[in-house]
């Protein structure tokens, strides 16, 4: 077994001069991995507390509790960078100055207590979503999602009693690598090569329950292959943290049971810790980001769209027609549907209660008939105006009206119908 930074006398025999100068090193990996997703994640987080407060109305404790997350995960990203930049977790053990073993392993400790719980309060995070979508769902999948609850709740438990008692005194955890202290203190450390990797295939174990969860529930769902392969997809991305945590499981087991180079292997482990939190506040947030894209998305179509326009107008080139889709506008125009040649319209705005404009051609192009619209209820559009223009002059300014220009203001009462929309 390898207990950390115990290093037997035969080991140290067979390590090079150290160099505490210009010793190799990892390079800068960590400080910009740790930077790039905090900063990420940061974005991510507040974009889905934006969602829920403004745009959806809906904030719950799910999101309590990934805000929770992410400052751990922040956290544990501050730690690993003062790691590596103070007590040189991305140096060879040799060329790692002895005094700064106790520090070292003060931060290791933190870093440790800062990960277990971001990953706790993200995968709760997650359950609690889940929750909120099971309205619909059967109660079998409301008492699994509690037993996830339980199990996260219970392990971070198990894990805290592990940190607490593995040494005895605690402090001797670090202290010990103090030989002032050790000379003069009692203390007991319990081997670690089992209890700490234990602990996190655990929590490994809660990232694939969490995951799986709701492929389970997906696939027993009536719906088109379309829409279930486009809930994998969303839900899926909870793999990678998966995936992620396995690798840090692997390099952990190996820091404490098969390399005497504890602090160049703790760089590599860091760095999967950090992507591992990352990536699951990504995939815990991806839903909820939904709202918002569909707001963003929409703003940026309609400005588009009115700008478009807007050139085509000032050019006196035809304006592009955005269709509301194929039907008769008969009953509203009193013309035959095959007098109808095309529809188009644009809404101002991504509000709800939009107003927005259209108009529709005649066959031949010899009348645009242009409109105002807005919504009413049983999914109907009601005209305000109604404006007829020769075709000749359509796409001039009012302020230089050609001389065959002629136009008709109408008010119609009845609803206008809307065109129909596919359900998927």
């Amino acid at each position: 077994m390898t207990i950390s930074l115990h290093l037997p006398p035969e080991v140290l025999a067979t390590w090079p001069t150290p160099n505490y100068i210009n010793p190799p090193t990892r390079g800068p990996g960590l400080e910009v991995v740790s930077i790039l997703f905090s900063i990420v994640g940061l974005a991510v987080v507040a974009t889905r507390i934006y969602s829920r407060l403004l745009i959806t109305r809906a904030p719950g404790w799910d999101d309590f509790l990934i805000v929770v997350g992410l400052a751990f995960s922040i956290a544990a990203s501050v730690m690993t960078t003062i790691g590596n930049k103070l007590y040189f977790s991305g140096r060879h053990i040799w060329d790692v100055p002895p005094s700064t073993f106790t520090p070292l392993r003060l931060n290791v400790w933190i870093t440790e207590w800062l990960v277990v719980l971001a990953g706790t309060a993200i995968k709760i995070s997650v359950l609690l979503f889940y929750r909120r979508l099971s309205v619909k769902f059967p109660r079998g999948f409301l008492i699994a999602t509690w037993v996830g609850i339980v199990y996260m709740i219970l392990y971070v438990l198990a894990f805290t009693l592990t940190l607490l008692l593995i040494c005895r005194p605690t402090d001797s955890y670090w202290n010990s690598f103090t030989p002032n202290w050790a000379a003069t203190h009692k203390f007991h450390c319990a081997d670690q090569s089992v209890s700490i990797p234990s602990a996190v295939g655990l929590s490994v174990l809660g990232d694939f329950y969490t995951t799986i969860l709701p492929l389970l529930l997906i696939y027993r769902l009536k719906l088109p292959l379309k829409q279930k392969l486009a809930l994998y997809s969303l839900f899926a991305l909870g793999f990678l943290a998966c995936i992620f945590g396995v690798i840090r499981l692997v390099l952990l087991n190996k820091l404490l049971n098969d390399t005497f180079d504890f602090t160049w292997l703790l760089w590599e482990m860091w760095i999967w810790s950090v992507v591992e939190l990352y990536v699951a506040i990504f995939a815990a947030s991806a839903p909820a980001l939904k709202p918002f894209l569909q707001r963003f998305l929409s703003i940026s179509t309609n400005g588009i769209a009115r700008i478009s326009r807007q050139l085509h107008v000032d050019k006196g080139l035809p304006v592009p027609t955005f269709r509301f889709g194929s039907h008769s506008l008969s009953n509203m125009t009193g013309s035959s549907e095959a007098d109808v040649e095309s529809v188009g319209g644009a809404n101002i705005g991504g509000e709800r209660g939009v107003r927005g404009r259209g108009f529709w051609r005649d066959q031949g192009h010899r009348i645009i008939h242009h409109f105002h619209k807005r919504p009413s209820q049983g999914h109907q559009i009601t005209s305000a105006h109604v404006t007829e223009q020769n075709s000749a002059s359509a796409f001039h300014r009012p302020s230089s009206k050609p001389e065959n220009w002629s136009s008709k203001v109408t008010t119609l009462d009845k609803p206008l119908p809307l065109p129909p929309t596919s359900k998927t």
